[in-house]
């Protein structure tokens, strides 16, 4: 189809019914807003409110996303006071409910949708404890080599 096509067919009207103002091309409704100005893009026979400003039936391409207002970004994770849960009652979350404490599980995902800013302040506090366990890791192994090598100066004298 070429442009000239695409232009003869597009339509600017108003939907009483909806309170919409809308973009169609043919029977396709491209871009809808609503009296709110709460704006629908692709969303065919759907109100383009949503209860979102923006709702996009179909994939957005940006070069950049920010998310604001995001809520207490984990830097408590290092703070001492912070209940970093012990490797065994991860695993036995895990095997009881098949994701990780605090992270929303795949049905959930599937049924609600995800935040973008709340996720990845999620995944950020799951990369600080996987931190703190390397480290934890990292010093009780350093501890048994240096006991090992105290045996073995013993044995040797």
């Amino acid at each position: 189809m070429n442009n000239s096509n695409v232009k003869q067919n597009v339509k600017i009207g108003f939907d009483p019914n909806e309170d919409v103002l809308f973009l169609k091309n043919g029977n396709n409704i491209g871009l809808t807003v609503n009296e709110y100005g709460n704006i629908g893009i692709g969303m065919q026979g759907q109100s383009a409110n949503l209860g979102y400003n923006l709702a996009v039936n179909g994939t957005i391409g940006a070069k950049e996303v920010v998310v604001e207002n995001t809520s207490a970004w984990p830097d408590y994770v290092f703070k001492p006071e912070y209940p970093l849960t012990s490797l065994d009652e991860v695993k036995k979350h895990i095997d009881e409910k098949g994701h990780l404490p605090n992270i929303p599980s795949a049905q959930e995902v599937q049924e609600n949708g995800i935040s973008l800013g709340e996720m990845n302040r999620l995944l950020l506090e799951k990369v600080e404890e996987l931190t703190l366990y390397v480290i934890d890791i990292k010093e009780k192994n350093e501890a048994e080599i240096e006991a090992l090598k105290a045996e073995i100066q013993n044995f040797k004298k």
